[in-house]
């Protein structure tokens, strides 16, 4: 018979750092788009700054999908947690 276990503070643990740093890269995602959107068109201007926005765009919207699928990842994390919770309230 398989053994089930969760130290439900550990994963706890895990699963607000998870929040806690997506929240973080999300902060400095959106610094670092504030700062490429102040240089292109001001501090450089041209076909190549245009493409170097777009490509910039392309892998914002890509870390984004990943914060978001992370966020997503932490949620389910605490329905395992409330799970865990409810069974082992039950078991006594």
């Amino acid at each position: 018979m398989a053994t089930l276990h969760m130290d439900v503070e550990s994963v706890q643990g895990a699963q607000s750092k998870m929040l806690q740093e997506k929240e973080a890269m999300l902060g400095e995602l959106t610094s670092l788009t504030s700062q490429v959107n102040q240089t292109v068109g001001t501090a450089w201007v041209g076909n190549s700054a245009t493409e170097f926005q777009q490509q910039y765009e392309q892998l914002r919207s890509q870390i984004q999908q990943q914060l978001d699928a992370l966020e997503t990842l932490a949620g389910a994390l605490q329905n395992e947690i409330a799970q865990w919770q409810e069974v082992s309230a039950r078991m006594g």
